[in-house]
C-alpha cells in the first residue's frame, strides 16, 4: 500500500522502533489495569451523561426514517427483509444505518429506550476508539523520538489519551448524534471510520506481509461500512495519507513528492463515490427521478 524508507517508520535516525511490533502501540502492556480503568471511566461517563435520554421520543427525521418506514418492520431475520430494510428505506444510500434501525424494531418495536441504548453504546465505543487512537499516535511519536511526543512515561501517555477520550465523550458537540435517534448515522460512521484508521496503523506496523494486507483489507471493509452509515466518511483515503505523512514519514517532503502520483487515483475514487452517493437512487433499485429520467 504505502512503503516507507529507512528511518521513517522507526526513529528518525533509522533505529528500530522502541515497541518492536504493534502490540506495544495499541495493546495494553504490563499496566493493563490502567487501560481497563480508562475504558471503564469512558463507559461510565458516557452512560452517565446520556442516561436521562432513554425516554426522549422520536422527533423530526425519526418519523420518515423509522416510524413511517415500512421496510424496517422486520417480522423475521430473512435475507429478503434485511435487504429491503437496507436498500429500500427512506435513505437508501445508508444501508448500514437502516439495518441498525430494522434490528432495533425487530427486537423492541417502537420502544424508544432500545434505540437510545444503541446510540449510547455506539458513542461509548467511539470514546474507546478515540482513546486507542490517541495511544497509538502518542506512542508512534515517541518511537520516532519526535519533539511532538508527550514527555514522560507510559502513564503520562495513557493519561493524556484518556483526557482526549473523555473530552470527546462529554463534549456538547456530540449531543445530537447521541440523543437524536436518527443521527445514529453519524455515530456509526464515526465508529467505522476510527476503526479503519486504527486498523491501518496496525497494518502499517506489521512486518509480515500477510498480516499487513489482511489488516488493510479490514480497513477497506470498515470504510465500506462507514460509507454505508453516512457519506461524509468518503474522506478516509485522504486522512490515511495525511496520517502516514505526519506520523510515519515525519512530514518528509521527499516522501510527499514521491507519492504525489497517488493524488489522481484518490481524486478519481472520490469523484466516483460522490457520483454514486449523490445520485437520487444510488443502488439502482428504482428509476432515479432526475439524473436518469431520460432513460426511464
Amino acid at each position: 500500500m504505502i512503503r516507507s524508507t529507512p528511518g521513517q517508520s522507526g526513529s528518525r535516525h533509522g533505529h528500530p522502533s522502541r515497541a518492536g511490533d504493534f502490540r506495544s502501540t495499541l495493546q495494553p502492556d504490563a499496566g493493563s489495569w490502567r487501560h481497563l480503568a480508562a475504558i471503564a471511566a469512558i463507559a461510565v461517563l458516557g452512560i452517565a451523561a446520556y442516561s436521562n435520554t432513554l425516554s426522549c421520543p422520536f422527533v423530526f427525521d425519526d418519523g420518515p426514517t423509522i416510524e413511517e418506514n415500512a421496510f424496517i418492520r422486520l417480522t423475521r431475520l430473512a435475507p429478503s427483509q434485511l435487504r429491503d430494510a437496507a436498500f429500500k428505506s427512506h435513505l437508501s444510500n445508508r444501508p448500514v444505518s437502516n439495518l441498525s434501525f430494522a434490528l432495533n424494531y425487530y427486537f423492541g418495536r417502537y420502544h424508544v429506550a432500545g434505540y437510545h441504548l444503541v446510540n449510547i453504546a455506539v458513542h461509548v465505543v467511539n470514546g474507546i476508539l478515540v482513546y486507542l487512537l490517541a495511544l497509538a499516535t502518542f506512542r508512534q511519536l515517541r518511537n520516532m523520538d519526535d519533539r511532538r511526543a508527550p514527555r514522560g512515561d507510559e502513564r503520562r501517555i495513557a493519561f493524556l489519551s484518556l483526557v482526549a477520550a473523555l473530552v470527546f465523550v462529554a463534549h456538547p458537540l456530540q449531543t445530537q448524534s447521541v440523543t437524536y435517534i436518527v443521527q445514529r448515522m453519524i455515530a456509526m460512521a464515526t465508529m467505522f471510520y476510527l476503526l479503519a484508521l486504527l486498523l491501518y496503523i496496525a497494518g502499517r506496523r506489521r512486518n509480515v506481509p500477510a498480516q499487513r494486507w489482511t489488516l488493510w483489507a479490514a480497513v477497506c471493509a470498515c470504510w465500506i461500512l462507514s460509507l454505508g452509515s453516512k457519506e461524509n466518511t468518503v474522506t478516509l483515503p485522504l486522512v490515511v495519507l495525511l496520517y502516514e505523512w505526519c506520523f510515519f514519514q515525519n512530514l518528509s517532503r521527499v516522501w510527499l513528492k514521491r507519492c504525489a502520483w497517488l493524488a489522481l487515483p484518490v481524486l478519481v475514487l472520490l469523484a466516483v463515490l460522490a457520483f454514486v452517493y449523490l445520485s437520487p437512487d444510488p443502488w439502482g433499485l428504482t428509476c432515479p427521478q432526475e439524473l436518469y429520467q431520460s432513460l426511464c
